[in-house]
């Protein structure tokens, strides 16, 4: 994913330059073609896994709940959960260390 994101970000400062070089264009537009085909792989297999029971209960013996979703699903889960906890710990006074 970081890949991804690096390629995009190259190819976005080509295009700021007054003449801009079609076969690295191409060349970018490909990785990036590549990468998001590979990662959608890797997303299916994921989700693919997670709906297999024996593995679900292996994750529910460990009280985890497990869902496929996308890096920007898990960001705001992540973001969401940050908030949660900083919203419990003013509301119960929990001094930091």
């Amino acid at each position: 994913i970081t890949m991804r994101q690096q390629a995009r970000n190259q190819r976005h400062a080509l295009l700021q330059w007054p003449v801009v070089v079609a076969s690295v264009c191409q060349h970018l537009d490909a990785v990036i073609t590549d990468l998001d085909t590979r990662i959608d792989g890797l997303e299916a297999a994921i989700a693919t896994a997670l709906k297999d029971p024996g593995l679900r209960e292996q994750f529910n013996r460990q009280a985890v709940q497990p869902e496929a979703t996308t890096p920007e699903g898990l960001a705001r889960v992540v973001r969401d959960d940050v908030e949660t906890w900083k919203r419990f710990i003013r509301e119960h006074k929990i001094p930091q260390e």
